[in-house]
């Protein structure tokens, strides 16, 4: 089961384009608990874990005293090994945090108010407002959520010289969501989910294409196979265009960032380009479609398991929350709770001087715990055939 598990999880991710909820994701109960994923990874954590949830049932089904005896002594030892871990590496102390000074922004604007056209002025301008609301130290980047901007950055100069307004009082950078809208070299037009880095000149400085699309939400999954099954309104539904790669954006006087989008940051071991030059990692999402569910809160869980997994700070914007600053081992040090509108400050925290080896061989990791748990499956199976010759 353990090993069926973490090859679906990685069939779930890889193939389908979906990494939701991955088992591992019951350590992130606590900060201290959360820490384990910096040492194995998620993959390898998921097995392990569904293997022990496997083992915790002989405390209840166990056929003798010393099988119900370890199902509940093996559970009990990992999770005191996992809390042991994760309070030894929480108290070794941390950089001190950047220069930098960052505003982050959450709207709150509830998803059936978002793209209507007779509200987007309106949206747009309360995002203006809550990015020149007074802050104790001025800060430097000022940070949007996806799709914040919801016209097009390359073609409405207006909006842009609103952004560069902003970005002048600054004297640094607007970071938004926005969609890219262009033509390919057939004149076929096309749209990315993108970040854009707006500039005091109000210029694109920089932007980022969403890699990983949502399925069913972003593209349509086996499209041309619904167009030959004679599906052809579904199938001629317009898609997001991927992006080419993750990558890692540096601009004046800012850390290099590795900019991730809503679901993006769900992927184990790939929330940067794998360079090492990411300083911190960059979160922007619109969870306003979860409404008032486990669903904030599930990705949010992700997103600090990357920051784990990376040794890496995560800032991250959501319309309608949780948006968060977090340090390099997933401590929220400032957060904007879920439906609520206002804005975090404060200076980016640091990075941790080297990539934990949760980040560096978490799939390998992972691939490893599958193989080993099967090759045991196939041991004991072919011990039980010899023991009934």
């Amino acid at each position: 089961l353990a090993a069926w598990w973490g090859f679906g999880e990685w069939l779930r991710g890889a193939l389908f384009g979906f990494p939701w909820t991955p088992a591992a994701i019951v350590w992130s109960f606590s900060e201290a608990s959360l820490q384990i994923v910096a040492l194995t990874g998620s993959p390898a954590l998921s097995v392990v874990t569904v293997a022990v949830a496997g083992v915790a049932v002989l405390a209840v089904t166990g056929p003798g005293r010393r099988a119900r005896l370890m199902g509940l002594a093996v559970p009990l030892l990992l999770t005191g090994i996992v809390l042991a871990h994760g309070v030894w590496r929480l108290s070794q102390p941390l950089p001190p945090p950047t220069e930098l000074e960052l505003r982050v922004v959450q709207a709150a604007i509830p998803q059936d108010r978002k793209w209507d056209p007779q509200r987007l002025r309106e949206n747009f301008l309360t995002h203006i407002e809550l990015a020149e609301e007074p802050a104790p130290v001025q800060p430097r980047l000022i940070i949007w959520p996806e799709s914040a901007v919801p016209f097009s950055l390359e073609r409405d100069e207006v909006a842009r010289t609103y952004l560069a307004w902003i970005a002048q009082k600054a004297g640094g950078f607007v970071v938004t969501g926005s969609n890219h809208h262009a033509e390919d070299a057939d004149g076929r037009p096309f749209a990315n989910n993108s970040i854009y880095v707006i500039d005091p000149d109000a210029a694109v400085t920089a932007r980022y294409d969403k890699v990983d699309l949502v399925p069913f939400v972003e593209y349509l999954p086996l499209r041309g196979l619904l167009g030959a099954l004679g599906l052809k309104a579904v199938a001629a539904r317009g898609d997001f265009r991927p992006g080419p790669g993750r990558t890692t954006q540096e601009l004046p006087g800012i850390p290099p960032f590795s900019p991730l989008i809503c679901y993006e940051v769900a992927y184990p071991s790939a929330a940067t380009d794998g360079s090492g030059r990411a300083q911190w990692l960059l979160n922007v999402t619109n969870d306003a479609w979860f409404g008032r569910s486990a669903g904030p809160w599930q990705h949010l869980a992700l997103a600090r398991m990357r920051s784990v997994e990376e040794g890496l700070p995560l800032v991250r914007a959501a319309n309608t929350g949780v948006s968060v600053v977090t340090d390099a081992y997933g401590r929220i040090l400032a957060e904007l709770g879920l439906g609520e509108r206002g804005v975090i400050d404060g200076k980016l925290p640091a990075s941790l001087p080297e990539r934990p080896a949760g980040g560096q061989l978490g799939s390998l990791w992972g691939w490893i715990a599958i193989v080993l748990f099967a090759v045991a499956c196939l041991f004991v199976e072919f011990r039980s055939q010899q023991d009934s010759v």
